[in-house]
């Protein structure tokens, strides 16, 4: 890309903490005209992820990427495959663009450019030669796709049906796998209902969720009181607003902080490791002792997103949801 259009120059040196709300907005309105350029953008950083350095306050990768999503572009979808298998094997590569988005907004970016293709998709979640993270992306856009509308609940239920077939085939060195760890979250954000018995069986074969299956089984009978039909009546708006497609690039990349440097930590290393080790200790004292307390009343394992988001529980929307 030999020149740069007058509206994209500014997203390759953002002052620091400046966020760009009008300029983006200048985008969205002359999508016709800028949606190639972007396309063209997305395309060259693919190629040379080198050329562009976030520390330069060059984001313009991450706008093309967050509006073509919001644009629902389907040539992206190949595109970002690559894009994040190549990350996927080697972290160096588009660290710039990766770490800016949340694991689960990544897979709605995914799921957005998709365009519908839920058999791509599905194929490669299924594809146990791809990265493992490759798949929960996969996995996690299905997800997406399900809340609106563009895969039934019957094929996502076969999906994670087989799934579990296949990770049990291979055997207990899955027991330490994310892939079994989402398959478990998806089983819990869409309300477990025909999944139960799998996940019964999953649970119960010890090696898959350790000390934790217990807890894993309670909590998704917990879940599945309620019929799907009046969970999603309950919950399903609310649901679909945070796991479906992009549609507002703007409120997305505030969420993001793009271009905000990230909080510091209020303790020093040692203070840190401290309070880490003890918030650990409860967690797995929660689990073994409070087997009789509901289980939305239980502490969850935590776990971090990529990107500059806070720590959160996995799963806790459903729960906020469910309980609010």
């Amino acid at each position: 890309m030999t020149t740069m259009h007058p509206l994209l120059k500014p997203f390759t040196h953002l002052e620091q903490d400046y966020f760009p709300e009008k300029e983006l907005q200048v985008l969205i309105a002359r999508q016709r005209e800028i949606q190639p350029l972007l396309m063209d953008v997305l395309q060259a950083y693919a190629q040379t992820p080198e050329n562009y350095d976030e520390a330069d306050g060059n984001f313009l990768p991450l706008v093309a990427l967050t509006l073509l999503a919001q644009f629902r572009d389907a040539r992206v979808f190949p595109l970002l495959q690559k894009i994040a298998n190549d990350y996927f094997r080697d972290p160096e590569d588009y660290e710039d663009l990766m770490f800016n988005i949340p694991e689960e907004d990544f897979a709605r970016i995914l799921a957005s450019v998709c365009c519908g293709n839920t058999k791509a998709l599905q194929a490669m979640v299924m594809n146990d030669a791809l990265d493992e993270e490759m798949r929960v992306q996969a996995l996690l856009a299905l997800k997406s796709c399900y809340f609106e509308g563009d895969i039934s609940r019957a094929n996502l239920v076969e999906v994670l049906t087989a799934l579990s077939a296949q990770l049990s085939s291979a055997g207990p060195k899955t027991g330490s796998s994310t892939l079994w760890i989402d398959w478990y979250g998806v089983c819990i954000d869409i309300n477990p209902g025909e999944m139960l018995p799998v996940i019964r069986q999953v649970c119960e074969q010890g090696d898959v969720f350790g000390s934790a299956s217990e807890f894993h089984i309670e909590e998704a009978e917990f879940h599945a009181m309620d019929s799907v039909q009046q969970w999603w009546r309950e919950v399903g708006e609310e649901m679909q607003q945070h796991y479906g497609y992009i549609r507002d690039a703007v409120y997305e990349l505030k969420v993001w902080e793009m271009n905000t440097e990230p909080t510091a930590s209020l303790f020093d290393p040692e203070e840190e490791n401290a309070i880490n080790k003890a918030i650990t200790e409860i967690i797995g004292g929660a689990l073994d002792t409070d087997a009789n307390s509901p289980p939305h009343q239980q502490s969850l394992p935590e776990t971090t997103l990529p990107g500059r988001q806070e720590t959160m529980h996995r799963y806790s929307l459903n729960s906020f949801v469910k309980h609010k």
